[in-house]
């Protein structure tokens, strides 16, 4: 068979860039977290170039106001002290300028920035303490309005002392305001961002373009791959390649080539398949009509067999009949005995026949299936043999109420008569004498049991017994009468049902017979009140 066409022309491979995106977004954050960070720390070193260059100025203006003011304190005159601030004041880089005395008393101060002053004012308090520390040299006090303020507070000394140590005259306290200070840092934070923002343009399109050219050879492989995956034509791939996509692209083409001739050698194979396929289903349908011909065959020749041999056993009987009732006087007694002996072989005979083609009914004409309710029917059963339970002691009842069943009506009764009927017979002289009729729900199946207390099967019976005209080994030696074809017409009712009879027995404690019947033939499971039992 050949292998069927492909239409490949709708076949469309999607093409996602969820690779190139990632990379992308990969290399973009790098460049940003490098270059920014390169910057940041670049700014941050300038920013501390600033910072140290400004308080070292800070601390060059703060010497030169000590020297400016050292001979208007040592003078005590503060006239001259002011006129000297107004001179000083008059710089813009300083915010404001306060002197004191030794006490720590405010003799005269000018104020630029008032801002700063009313910040440096309220906090003063906070910095008295650390100032109290540091009397013997300038210090800063740490406060910074703003990146370029700094706030100094200098000691002025006299040039001479007792014992040649200088005397503390009092202090000087400024703010050094330089506005290049901030501007230049705004200037690096633009920068930062500026450069940032360049290499992102930059880094995007090229990493695109570089994404795109060396993708390219792998996108042409997961076309490939994919139209080998749909069982389309395989496109060129970059076979030429030394690196690993060239490796990779030759791995494809030798896998499309092996399932090339993998399918192509399938498509054979299938074919050969189908042929056998067809060949064994033809032999099949011909066994399968052969042996329906030799099932219906044997049927009619069990119809056939039966009808014609009851004629002559009726002849036989009617003669054995007239003979006895004609010379029956004159014949001696012996003669009398063999003609009773012929006549009870004959009705055994045709008992069995008749037994034979009622097997033969249930197997071609079963007949019509109602809802059967089994409570009413086998209720209906233990009431007809009410009176053989109650003369041999054997109490009978079902456990728990059943449900309706889609079958045949006589065939049900068949059965469970045939089941309770033998369970009754083969009780024996038994201490307990009971039958119970129960039953179970399993997944696909209503199993419906029929348990008993007599001798129980020995287990190399268990098998024959459903054998047309086998019973087992303890019933053939005992007077009970059967012909042993109950069980046979059990199994072939249940089997026409579409399920099965189980047995389970114990000898000396009794024998279960179990009729599985299929799920799909239960009416309805909304069951009654439990038939109370009926004992002897």
């Amino acid at each position: 068979m050949a292998e069927p066409a492909r239409d490949n022309s709708n076949l469309a491979v999607p093409i996602r860039h969820r690779l190139q995106f990632r990379v992308l977004f990969l290399v973009l954050a790098m460049v940003v977290v490098t270059v920014g960070t390169s910057n940041w720390m670049l700014a941050r070193l300038i920013e501390s170039q600033l910072n140290e260059t400004l308080q070292r100025e800070t601390l060059r203006i703060g010497e030169h106001l000590a020297d400016e003011f050292r001979g208007p304190l040592m003078m005590h005159s503060v006239e001259s002290i002011e006129q000297h601030l107004d001179l000083v004041a008059a710089d813009p880089g300083l915010g404001f300028v306060q002197i004191e005395d030794r006490a720590g008393h405010v003799m005269a101060e000018r104020i630029n920035n008032t801002d700063l002053y009313d910040h440096f004012t309220s906090h003063m308090g906070e910095q008295n303490e650390r100032v109290a520390l540091t009397q013997s040299r300038p210090t800063l006090l740490g406060y910074a309005r703003s990146p370029e303020a700094r706030v100094l507070r200098t000691p002025i000394f006299s040039t001479n002392g007792v014992m040649g140590a200088p005397d503390l005259l009092g202090h000087v306290t400024f703010v050094v305001v330089d506005p290049a200070h901030r501007a230049t840092l705004q200037k690096m934070r633009a920068l930062v961002i500026g450069v940032v923002c360049i290499a992102c343009l930059i880094s995007v399109p090229l990493t695109a373009l570089l994404m795109r050219r060396l993708t390219r050879p792998l996108r042409r492989i997961m076309r490939a791959i994919t139209m080998l995956a749909s069982g389309g034509e395989v496109p060129s791939l970059p076979l030429k390649r030394e690196d690993e996509l060239g490796m990779l692209a030759r791995s494809v083409a030798e896998t499309a080539e092996r399932l090339s001739r993998a399918r192509t050698e399938l498509v054979l194979a299938n074919a050969s398949l189908e042929q056998q396929v067809e060949d064994r289903t033809a032999a099949l349908n011909a066994a399968n009509r052969r042996l329906e011909v030799e099932i219906e065959t044997k049927n009619e020749f069990l119809r056939t067999v039966s009808h014609d041999l009851n004629a002559p056993l009726r002849n036989i009987a009617g003669m054995t009949t007239m003979l006895r009732r004609r010379f029956g006087e004159t014949l001696p007694e012996e003669v009398n005995h063999r003609l009773e002996r012929i006549s009870a072989n004959v009705e055994l005979e045709s008992a069995m026949l008749d037994d034979l083609l009622e097997l033969s009914r249930i197997r071609t004409r079963p007949g019509d299936c109602e809802a059967v309710d089994l409570n009413e029917l086998i209720s209906g059963i233990t009431q007809a043999l009410e009176h053989e339970l109650a003369e041999r002691g054997i109490a009978c009842g079902i456990e728990a109420p059943l449900p309706t069943i889609d079958v045949e009506r006589n065939l049900a009764r068949q059965v469970f008569l045939n089941l309770i009927d033998n369970a009754a017979k083969y009780m024996g002289e038994r201490p307990t004498r009971s039958i119970a009729i129960s039953h179970k729900l399993e997944p696909g199946w209503l199993k419906v049991s029929v348990a008993d207390t007599g001798p129980g099967i020995a287990p190399s019976d268990q098998q024959r017994v459903f054998q047309v005209f086998r019973r087992g080994s303890e019933a053939g030696t005992s007077s009970v009468p059967g012909r042993g074809i109950g069980l046979a017409s059990v199994r072939a009712v249940v089997e026409h049902w579409g399920g099965e009879i189980g047995l389970e027995s114990e000898v000396g404690v009794g024998s279960t017979f179990t009729v599985s019947i299929p799920a799909s033939r239960i009416v309805s499971a909304e069951l009654g009140s439990p038939r109370s039992k009926s004992a002897a």
